[in-house]
């Protein structure tokens, strides 16, 4: 349901789901494209978790500073990102 909370997210979950289902020839690389796709999509939750749970309470301050960098540069990053998928979709459909 996160999807449809934030518009970015579901313009990358249209794109990812394009991508796999024009470039596939199969099921099994349909699941695997996806599977890759909710993977790399849980990046963002699994290593801050990760870094919790290994190093307790020594993570706070490296996680405070992502946190703190995000903040910072979050819409300069979803800008890149976006541009280079938005590049990569338009070069896709002109071929």
């Amino acid at each position: 349901m996160l999807v449809l909370a934030n518009p970015k997210i579901l313009v990358l979950t249209a794109a990812a789901a394009a991508a796999v289902t024009v470039e596939s020839t199969s099921s099994a690389q349909d699941i695997a494209g996806f599977a890759t796709y909710v993977v790399v999509g849980s990046f963002g939750v699994a290593i801050p978790l990760a870094a919790r749970m290994a190093l307790g309470e020594r993570a706070s301050r490296q996680l405070e500073s992502w946190r703190t960098w995000l903040i910072a540069h979050g819409a300069l990053l979803t800008v890149a990102i976006l541009t280079v998928l938005g590049i990569a979709l338009i070069a896709r459909g002109l071929r």
